[in-house]
Order: structure tokens, then C-alpha cells, then sequence
């Protein structure tokens, strides 16, 4: 049965010797004053000090955030967030803490928030996902035996452990950098052809777990990338892209009540297909393919199986 994954789980940075090894370079701050932007962001979390997450108003609803200095206003312009409340937006020009529908106050055609098409009462929850189109995944990119057991055990405390911070993970990096072939297959990017276990932009890292199923299944050759009719990790991706596009401006502390009411709601219609018995992903049920559950990792300690996929002895 299919289960939750990790959420954007490598939210420490990426570090520059990954670039050596297929990775990427995490976005640097400029720490200045003139509004720049100094990397992009879902909420002000991510940001260096000194700085607010805003959102430019001309991409609506699926405007992403920048990092970029805090604008001091007692008041700002009326706005029409997308979660159907009414705000007093205040940012640059052109910009605002949080994506909105439109300039002035919501009207009664405006998405709201629940009950109605969202039921979570979660403020950050985007009801309306007529914008969203998924892509089909990439086709997963395998390197057996690049990782060791010791290194596969060590990266996940290193990057996703409760101890873990920037430091640790890219000191694992580093370390990696010259050591063999583990690190390279760990990280890639999200432009690449093919993506292995992380699937990495310039500022943040998520879990491939469509790839990972697709391994499992054995059903690559079915990818719409390569040709085929479509794979479980197809409809797998549609899925959790929808749910990261209805909650994506959501706090950790939010997200996953805001992804049980989006699958009930309005990405049900992916959820659907997911589980449906006559698709591609009936296989997922735990005792037809029980292999299938480490591409699901729910803590820390299940990383090393997950990567062992991709860059270990296989599935």
C-alpha cells in the first residue's frame, strides 16, 4: 500500500564539491540592500537572516519566492491571497510575502479556504490547482555499487538525521568529493536526463520516489519519457506534484495536514490514479511487491535502502 514520503527533506545546503560529481551549487546571499534577489524560496525559512521570502505578483498563484531584504512598511496595498483572504501586502515593487490571486480585496468568485474545495482549514492550502500540469518523471538513473553500506548509513546522518545541519552534510560532501563514485550518484540535478535518489535545484534536494518505484516494478521501459504508456512512478510524480503545488507555501508544521485535505480535495483526481487496482501502480500493494516500501522513507533510517536502489546492490 502506498504511504507518505519525506517532504523536501535535504534542507541543509548543497555544498560546491558536488559539483564535481554531477550535484549542484546551493545559491549564494549577497546580503545587500537593493532588493536582489539572493536565491529562490518557499517561505522566509529559507532565507538568510535579514531577508523575507516574496513572491512577484504577476506569477499569481504559482509565483516562486525570492530571497530578498526586508522591506519596512506599516501598510501596504490590499491584496487577494490565494487562499481567499484579504491582506495588506507589503514588499518591493512588484512583490509580495505571499503569492496572491490578485491587487485589491477577494470577491465572492475568489478561492477560499475551506470547507468548500479545501476542507483543511490550513490558511496556506491553494484550492484551486487548474494551473498545475505534471511532467513525466525522468528516467531514473542507476549506479551499482557506486555507494558503500558505511557510506550510504553515514549520509543519512550527515544530511537527514534530527542531528544533521548545513555543516555535517556538506562535510560528507567534501569528504565524497575525491573518494569514489557515491557522491555523483547520490545528487542530480533536476535538468539532467535522468535523475538518481536526490533530485537537486540550486537551493534544495527531494527524494526520487517515482524513479525509485519504477525500479522496483521494473517499469522504466512504460516511462513517458521513454516512449511508453505511462508508469506508477508517472502517476506517482503527477501525484506528488500536485499535493507540493496546492501546499507548497505551507510551514513544516502545516504541510502534511494541508497534503491529507489536498488528496481528499483537489488532487484527488491523482491520488485516484495512484490507486487505482486496473493501473500501473496495483503492484505498490505491500505483498504483491514488498520491495516497493523503501522507495516510501518516512525517517532518517530508511535513507540507506532507498539510496541502496539507485547506488547500492539494487533493489
Amino acid at each position: 500500500m502506498r504511504v507518505g514520503v519525506l517532504r523536501l527533506v535535504l534542507v541543509v545546503g548543497v555544498s560546491a564539491a558536488v559539483a564535481r560529481c554531477g550535484g549542484v551549487i546551493a545559491g549564494g546571499s549577497d546580503g545587500g540592500g537593493d532588493g536582489s534577489s539572493s536565491g529562490s524560496c518557499s517561505t522566509s525559512a529559507n532565507c538568510p537572516s535579514g531577508q523575507v521570502c516574496y513572491f512577484p505578483i504577476s506569477g499569481g498563484c504559482a509565483a516562486t519566492g525570492s530571497c530578498r531584504p526586508m522591506v519596512a512598511c506599516s501598510k501596504g496595498p490590499t491584496a487577494c491571497t490565494c487562499n481567499g483572504t484579504t491582506t495588506q501586502a507589503c514588499g518591493p515593487a512588484g512583490y509580495t510575502p505571499t503569492p496572491v490571486q490578485h491587487m485589491g480585496a477577494c470577491g465572492d468568485g475568489d478561492v477560499g479556504p475551506g470547507p468548500g474545495p479545501c476542507g483543511s482549514g490550513v490558511a496556506c492550502e491553494l484550492c484551486d490547482v487548474s494551473g498545475y500540469a505534471p511532467t513525466p518523471v525522468s528516467q531514473p538513473a542507476t549506479m551499482h555499487n557506486a555507494c558503500t553500506p558505511t557510506e550510504m548509513a553515514n549520509f543519512a546522518t550527515a544530511c537527514f538525521s534530527t542531528s544533521a545541519t548545513a555543516q555535517t552534510c556538506q562535510a560528507w560532501q567534501t569528504a565524497e568529493a575525491d573518494a569514489g563514485s557515491c557522491l555523483g550518484c547520490v545528487f542530480t540535478l533536476q535538468s539532467a536526463a535522468t535523475w538518481g535518489p536526490l533530485v537537486c535545484t540550486s537551493s534544495s534536494c527531494i527524494v526520487n520516489t517515482a524513479g525509485c518505484v519504477d525500479v522496483v516494478l521494473q517499469q522504466t521501459a512504460a516511462e513517458k519519457s521513454a516512449g511508453g504508456p505511462g508508469s506508477c512512478g508517472d502517476l506517482e510524480n503527477a501525484s506528488y506534484g500536485c499535493e507540493e503545488y496546492a501546499c507548497g507555501t505551507c510551514s513544516s508544521t502545516d504541510f502534511s495536514t494541508c497534503v491529507q485535505s489536498a488528496t481528499a480535495n483537489e488532487c484527488k483526481s491523482y491520488e485516484d490514479a495512484v490507486a487505482s487496482t486496473a493501473g500501473p501502480c496495483a503492484m505498490l500493494d505491500t505483498d504483491a511487491a514488498p520491495g516497493a516500501a523503501k522507495c516510501f522513507p518516512q525517517t532518517d533510517t530508511d535513507i540507506p535502502s532507498f539510496l541502496n536502489v539507485f547506488c547500492g546492490t539494487g533493489p
